[in-house]
């Protein structure tokens, strides 16, 4: 029966003890045209299974919508000088953090985008909040949290995020992330993972992704097989980090999250082998929380070691 029980906490503290992977490249979103000051980011609506993409720099600027396996449905334009693009589960749009939404003015705050019967970028654009004025800056690329209906907003090597909430676009608080360690905050962007409600920022200088809790507690860095780019072109969105490479001409998906079917899984790699069981084993001996705190109980004890034990055991 102990064990049993084991397999069912275990499985509910997926998200107490998830890290950060090494980057996986998954999908890759071609822009063929680049009508902009400079790429921004990406987002995923759920609702027609689509990445959408866009620049900013000038009052009209490229558009990019694509299919879930990345191929390009629209090379259009997007009518604003954007900065954020975020799905909002509350009201079913695609949102846009302008250029200077937190001072406002002509086309500028926070607008919903329209899209056609096919989530196609329709060329137009309607007024949500005239202001964001909780924004750290004018060149911000907000994140946002639709179970707190707030918006996470960072600034390249500023330690300081600002909470500002989605429904008057004032500051709710802030806080600082832990950037000790020679952790930087290399990109004017703040993405905001819902599964298991990380903050997450880029590391342009190093090409790395670092993980933070909504405390700006330090949880991981994930290494990139390839450049984060400086100031903007990163995002996160559908669980990837997506990464604008000037070379290729568009934005690189990666996966930084373990597959959360796996558990057992600690290196990312899709199965659970000796060095999944050799990683657990050094981090139950370096009481290396939250890695080793399987049942979610805050440590690690003879209950976490017998319940990775039987996660092992089920294998992927």
């Amino acid at each position: 029966m102990r064990k049993l029980v084991l397999i069912a906490a275990a499985g509910t503290a997926a998200i107490a003890s998830a890290q950060p992977i090494d980057g996986v490249p998954t999908i890759f979103l071609d822009a063929p045209t680049q009508n902009w000051g400079a790429p921004m980011n990406v987002a995923y609506h759920p609702g027609f299974d689509q990445y959408y993409a866009g620049g900013g720099g000038f009052a009209s600027n490229t558009g990019n919508v694509y299919d879930a396996a990345g191929n390009l449905l629209l090379d259009g334009t997007i009518v604003v000088d954007l900065r954020s693009l975020n799905y909002n589960p509350n009201t079913g749009d695609l949102e846009v953090a302008t250029f200077a939404a937190n001072g406002g003015g002509n086309n500028r705050g926070l607008l919903s985008i329209g899209l056609d019967g096919g989530g196609l970028y329709d060329g137009t654009a309607n007024l949500e909040l005239v202001s964001l004025p909780g924004l750290i800056d004018g060149q911000t690329v907000p994140g946002y949290d639709p179970a707190n209906d707030v918006f996470y907003s960072g600034a390249s090597g500023n330690s300081q995020v600002n909470v500002v909430r989605r429904s008057d676009g004032s500051l709710d608080s802030t806080f600082n992330l832990d950037l000790s360690g020679g952790r930087l905050n290399g990109t004017n962007t703040i993405g905001y993972d819902p599964d298991n409600d990380w903050i997450i920022v880029g590391d342009a200088a190093n090409d790395q992704v670092h993980v933070f809790d909504t405390s700006g507690n330090f949880i991981g860095t994930s290494n990139i097989p390839g450049d984060i780019p400086a100031t903007w072109g990163f995002g996160y969105t559908n669980g990837q980090v997506f990464a604008f490479d000037a070379a290729l001409g568009g934005w690189q998906g990666f996966r930084i999250k373990a597959d959360d079917g796996c558990p057992a899984d600690l290196d990312g790699d899709g199965d659970a082998d000796s060095d999944d069981f050799f990683d657990y084993l050094d981090a139950f001996a370096s009481d290396n929380l939250p890695v080793c705190d399987i049942d979610g109980d805050g440590d690690c004890d003879s209950d976490d070691f017998f319940g990775y034990l039987d996660l092992f055991a089920q294998g992927c």
